[in-house]
């Protein structure tokens, strides 16, 4: 989840009661709102069409940024039901509510990480993964080390 800290929060990503399948997502959380607060925002051409879990969310208000990092997908479109690793940092702009995603490599841990911001007194920053797994060729190794993805 991310939050510009004013009047608004986005979800994005999760894993699903009972591990049903569930179509990617991304929504809008408005409070101040009297009817729906809730509203489902279109997903860019690029991204999956299945909600990635187990990979970590930072939230950088300061920057009105928010980032996903890695995590896994099951979807319906693969006819065995396969784990796809994602080896992908997804960035969501809170003032245009766009998602744009960046390769990043394999020694960069993906799966249940955590993600943090540092302010570096620069404009951008460094975003650091922190402990995990990375994934090689379909096998998850234990990272032991911390690696800046920015």
């Amino acid at each position: 989840m991310w939050s510009n800290l004013i009047d608004r929060a986005w979800l994005f990503g999760g894993k699903s009661e009972a591990n049903r399948l569930l179509q990617n997502s991304l929504w809008r959380f408005e409070p101040s709102r009297s009817d729906s607060q809730w509203t489902s925002l279109e997903l860019d051409h690029n991204m999956s069409d299945s909600r990635p879990s187990n990979g970590a969310g930072c939230n950088v208000p300061i920057l009105q940024t928010g980032y996903y990092l890695g995590g896994i997908i099951v979807s319906d479109h693969w006819p065995t039901h396969d784990l796809h690793f994602r080896h992908v940092l997804t960035a969501f702009n809170m003032e245009t509510e766009t998602l744009s995603s960046f390769d990043v490599p394999d020694f960069v841990p993906i799966v249940n990480q955590s993600l943090i911001y540092l302010n570096t007194g620069r404009k951008d920053g460094v975003l650091v993964a922190l402990g995990s797994y990375r994934e090689q060729e379909g096998k998850l190794e234990l990272v032991g080390y911390a690696v800046s993805v920015t």
